[in-house]
């Protein structure tokens, strides 16, 4: 409304011809009202024609229109009358209990709250321990476990099938539980120190492929085992094993045989030639050191059934004490007693997460030999090719493999004496 009391609308004026548009013109109130009161007289009759419908009475809408500018609007929903969607509003009031109230006080537990505590690995790995126990109980292959350990091992010596070997050359296997804990420094440590004895050494790289013995001894291959294989003929007439000259040797007098630089050739080693290798070096040799070996294949199996003493090396680690309690239970069912499988704990220190006593409680078996943890005489030994003992004798890890070499072979092996300060020491 205005400031002079004069209502404004909005009506049709006309403007030219077949236009038409809407202006907001005032118009005093005394006149609506009385187009008001005559619509209001005039609602029964019929609208002219042409003209705009009656309004009801009491709308201030002006009353010349065009027919259609006047739209119906939609009519509203009647809530007696309207179909609405059915949303379960005909079920019992029961029913409709949402899905999240009907659960039980339990189900509505966090995740959080219902996740069991993580498991240690070394609980872990104790309790994968005694349900295989248990498991092997229940089944009856555990028919020892009641015995002292004296019967035990008297009853799986009895089982283990005979070897096929001369009495002439002793075979020992390096067992590594994994890779990396210092099987090959251990292998070629050890058979240059037992041939400085004066037996006549070999060392049998088990690895075909990528075997690290040549390696380890800074060595050049010569004489590979496929070509052994096809020569066995001539070698077993050389009563004076002079096939022995084309094999490479190292200074300390341990002789090396390899396939490695001649992969072409692998398949034909296969368990059967492996055997007849063996054969051929027990002829020639007092004795033969295996490395390689990390599992029970075909060529293992070849050696482990003529072998006389397994010496498995693992670490101070729970992957490592893992994988000797799998070999050890293996070796066992073989029919393999404790008096002829060592276990060697390399790497050695007394600050280990992993205790001396951990160790001996999770395997049932005390560590035969224990060699301390030397990195920088290791590593120098692998990079210059050389054993422990010619890099340092009177390091701890060399004083180690020399006791580790006499507990194994039965022999006497005197360190050099030196002078210092004016007194011989040895």
């Amino acid at each position: 409304m205005s400031k002079d009391g004069v209502r404004a609308k909005w009506v049709v004026v006309p403007r030219g011809e077949g236009n038409a548009s809407l202006h907001r013109t005032p118009r005093p109130k005394h006149e609506l009202q009385e187009e008001i009161e005559n619509a209001t007289l005039d609602r029964g009759a019929p609208p002219p024609s042409g003209g705009p419908p009656p309004l009801p009475p009491g709308t201030n809408a002006p009353t010349h229109l065009p027919p259609d500018s006047l739209e119906p609007r939609p009519k509203k929903r009647d809530p007696q009358t309207a179909q609405i969607p059915n949303r379960g509003r005909d079920r019992e009031p029961e029913e409709r209990v949402s899905g999240r109230a009907q659960r039980e006080p339990e189900e509505r537990v966090s995740a959080r709250a219902r996740r069991e505590p993580e498991e240690r690995p070394s609980e872990r790995a104790r309790r994968e321990d005694r349900e295989r126990i248990a498991h092997k109980a229940e089944a009856g292959v555990l028919q020892t476990h009641m015995l002292s350990a004296a019967e035990a091992a008297e009853q799986v010596r009895k089982a283990r099938p005979p070897r096929e070997r001369t009495d002439g050359c002793e075979i020992t296997v390096f067992f590594g539980c994994r890779g990396g804990v210092g099987c090959t420094t251990l292998a070629t440590s050890v058979a240059a120190e037992l041939a400085t004895t004066g037996r006549r050494v070999a060392l049998l790289d088990l690895d075909l492929q990528f075997g690290t013995v040549l390696t380890a001894l800074d060595l050049q291959q010569s004489y590979p085992l496929s070509e052994i294989y096809q020569d066995r003929q001539q070698i077993r007439d050389d009563s004076h094993g002079h096939w022995r000259e084309r094999l490479p040797r190292h200074a300390s007098g341990a002789y090396v045989l390899s396939q490695v630089g001649h992969i072409d050739s692998v398949s034909e080693i296969d368990h059967e030639a492996m055997k007849s290798l063996v054969h051929l070096v027990q002829d020639h040799f007092d004795v033969l050191i295996v490395d390689g070996i990390r599992d029970f294949n075909d060529h293992a199996m070849a050696l482990l059934d003529q072998s006389d003493q397994v010496v498995l090396v693992g670490s101070q680690d729970v992957p490592s004490m893992r994988g000797l309690s799998l070999r050890l239970d293996v070796f066992r069912r073989l029919g393999w007693g404790d008096a002829d499988l060592h276990l060697v704990l390399n790497r050695y220190s007394r600050k280990a997460n992993v205790s001396l006593s951990a160790i001996e409680n999770a395997l049932g078996v005390e560590p035969s030999f224990v060699v301390a943890n030397d990195f920088n005489t290791a590593h120098r030994a692998l990079d210059s090719g050389t054993p422990l003992s010619g890099i340092s004798k009177r390091a701890r890890i060399t004083r180690d493999v020399i006791e580790m070499t006499e507990g194994l072979f039965h022999v006497s092996l005197k360190p050099t004496k030196k002078r210092r300060f004016g007194k011989e020491r040895s």
